[in-house]
């Protein structure tokens, strides 16, 4: 007959046991390279200790840091006949800034690419409803959390992710972030978001919601020759499976429609470089400059490009990120297209370079060439290519499209001279 494992172990009652300067190093070479972390200095502690009754324990320890940064606090009971360990009632607390992010990257290979924060504050309180594991590894888990008092440096921003506070939840199959926000700048973002089979498949899927941010406040743009300003806002949602920093980004799906307002490319006339640019007119700014009215003449004259609207849907599949469409609406001008941005900062857009009536007018009365430009709205239009990487910036007329373009409007002149003669 079988006979209960519990019918060896004789009655044993324990004040206290304490295990200190404990160390664990867990290695994880299911990925290439090995993955190594350390949770060193712990001082591990049980207290009043029965295998049929519940049970004290306590835990202090020092994870990627000189300093205890982990502490825990729960009660814990043991089933023998099972094989079994059921943890309730229990809180971790962890001290982000007591973290060494230097000695993460050194832990984790695959952060030596990936920027990480320079600074990182904020405390994580997690409470643990319930925990039961067994000889199969974890059977359930209810847990709920909070991150408050949170902080971030980012090398790339000019100010920290700040004030960042959010709940998140925790069951053996999932890890959800109900509700997180914080600040850049003026401005703030939201962020939900859910991670499914986190032990293994990691499948998650996120909404991340801007609103006002200032890039000329929170971009360092220091080493820019075109500073970028305005106030971006949008939705963002995205999905994928894994967290590997170097395939990543080939495997995240996501989509969104952002906006800006208040734009401007400082020391930057774009509709100056885009004349220059229609070679089959010779100086053409410099005859503008020389003969319209003060205040159009002002738009080819000042250093600044202003823009009244921005707005672009963009997705992200296989590593590039494809925008279809953008609109941008400046002081005399606008450019509707579609393009590719890759993740290597190179990015290509295709459209079409409109000037609106009133000023289109004016450049025509000024150089008469222009009027094979207009189209029936009288606005000149032509197609434009906008190509660069990261800074730097290059406008391209589409030369056959122009060509096609001054046909077009040469044969209907044409034609119209025609049917003028005929029906006169």
């Amino acid at each position: 007959n079988p006979v209960s494992v519990s019918s060896f172990v004789p009655a044993l009652l324990v004040n206290s046991f304490i295990l200190d300067g404990m160390k664990i190093r867990y290695v994880d070479q299911s990925v290439e390279p090995v993955i190594e972390l350390e949770c060193r200095d712990i001082r591990f502690a049980v207290r009043d200790f029965s295998p049929d009754r519940p049970f004290r324990i306590s835990m202090r320890a020092s994870f990627t840091g000189s300093s205890p940064n982990v502490t825990f606090e729960g009660t814990g009971t043991v089933n023998t006949s099972r094989g079994s360990f059921l943890l309730k009632d229990s809180k971790l607390n962890i001290d982000l800034s007591l973290l060494s992010i230097e000695e993460l990257r050194r832990s984790i290979p695959q952060l030596k690419e990936i920027s990480l924060p320079g600074q990182l504050k904020g405390k994580i309180k997690i409470n643990v409803e319930q925990l039961s594991a067994g000889p199969s590894g974890l059977v359930s888990l209810k847990a709920d959390g909070a991150l408050t008092e949170g902080s971030v440096t980012v090398k790339e921003l000019s100010v920290p992710l700040d004030s960042i506070q959010s709940k998140f939840s925790l069951t053996e199959t999932a890890f959800v972030f109900a509700d997180t926000t914080f600040s850049l700048g003026k401005g703030a973002i939201a962020f939900s978001g859910e991670v499914r089979d986190y032990l293994k498949t990691q499948a998650f899927k996120f909404k991340t919601k801007l609103d006002g941010i200032d890039l000329a406040q929170c971009l360092d743009q220091s080493s820019y020759s075109v500073k970028v300003q305005g106030l971006v806002s949008g939705v963002i949602q995205g999905d994928g499976k894994g967290f590997d920093p170097n395939v990543l980004p080939a495997t995240m799906n996501a989509a969104g429609n952002l906006e800006i307002k208040e734009g401007r490319l400082v020391d930057m006339n774009v509709f100056k470089m885009v004349l220059d640019k229609l070679a089959f007119i010779p100086d053409l700014s410099g005859i503008l400059e020389a003969n319209l009215p003060g205040q159009y003449k002002e738009k080819l004259k000042q250093k600044d490009t202003m823009i009244t609207s921005l707005k672009l849907n963009a997705s992200l599949s296989n590593g590039s990120i494809n925008i279809q469409p953008i609109a941008m609406e400046a002081e005399g001008f606008l450019f509707e297209g579609t393009g590719t941005v890759g993740l290597d900062q190179n990015y290509y857009l295709n459209g079409s370079f409109v000037i609106l009536q009133d000023m289109a007018s004016r450049m025509v009365e000024s150089v008469s060439e222009l009027k094979l430009l207009q189209d029936e709205t009288q606005q000149i239009r032509f197609p434009l290519k906008v190509s660069g990487k990261g800074k730097s910036v290059s406008f391209i007329p589409d030369v056959q499209g122009l060509g096609v373009t001054v046909i077009k409007n040469k044969a209907s002149e044409e034609l119209q001279k025609i049917f003028d003669k005929v029906f006169k």
